[in-house]
C-alpha cells in the first residue's frame, strides 16, 4: 500500500513528468483512449447504485 505520496511534490516534478509521458505513449500505441469511469459506466450501460457506484459481487 501506499505509504508516502510523492504526486506533485516538487523534489519529485520530473520524475513524475516522465512517467506520465511514457503512461501516455504506451496508452497510445496500445489506442486506449482511457476514458473516466462515468464514460464507461454510459458505454457499456452498466447500472450504478445510490452513490453512482457499480455494483460488485465477488
Amino acid at each position: 500500500y501506499q505509504t508516502n505520496n510523492l504526486v506533485n511534490m516538487p523534489a519529485h516534478a520530473a520524475w513524475q513528468t516522465e512517467m506520465e509521458a511514457l503512461l501516455n505513449r504506451k496508452l497510445q500505441e496500445r489506442s486506449d483512449e482511457f476514458r473516466s469511469g462515468a464514460e464507461y459506466i454510459a458505454k457499456w450501460s452498466y447500472q450504478v447504485d445510490a452513490n453512482g457506484t457499480v455494483p460488485y459481487w465477488p
